[in-house]
């Protein structure tokens, strides 16, 4: 069993489209003025200049991949996250495809709240919903700013899927 647990006021400077995938779970209690921040290693505004290079890298929309959460427990809470959403390429025979998500929830119901998604390279949170188990996702007083689209729902279920999503401000986006 696999548990992460952060109370704020870390950073984590990604390097270009790594990702990590939670089978356990994941909770992120980070605080109000005391956020966990995930970001770009070329984005100097959050941990500095982290990658050493002063100020000869900007970051851009994509620069990491995307976490993805495969446990219902999961609690996010007061986290920044930035400049990420763009990962794994596969090919089938004419077209290759890419994960494009900062935030991929896998069929599972965590709680997401008074977070801050800049920049993503396409959808700031994916919520895929493809399996047989019921799913309570509650998203809730969020901020997304500059990321083509917020939120999206994509799957399938035979089993129930009834998120809450209420509070959440979008701009610049879809």
């Amino acid at each position: 069993k696999f548990e992460a647990v952060d109370t704020g006021g870390s950073y984590v400077g990604w390097r270009y489209r790594n990702d990590l995938i939670i089978d356990g779970v994941l909770n992120i209690l980070g605080t109000s003025g005391n956020e966990v921040i995930f970001t770009s290693s070329r984005d100097d505004v959050y941990g500095g200049d982290s990658n050493g290079d002063g100020s000869a890298s900007r970051p851009g929309a994509g620069n990491w991949g995307n976490i993805k959460i495969n446990n219902a427990s999961s609690t996010i809470n007061y986290a920044i996250f930035r400049y990420g959403g763009l990962n794994r390429s596969y090919r089938t025979s004419s077209t290759q495809y890419y994960d494009t998500y900062m935030l991929w929830v896998n069929d599972c119901s965590p709680t997401i709240s008074n977070c801050q998604f800049e920049h993503a390279y396409e959808k700031a949170i994916y919520y895929y919903a493809d399996q047989n188990y019921d799913s309570t996702p509650q998203i809730t007083n969020n901020t997304f700013v500059n990321c083509p689209y917020g939120i999206y729902f994509q799957g399938s279920s035979t089993m129930s899927t009834t998120p809450t999503i209420t509070g959440n401000d979008i701009s610049n986006g879809y």
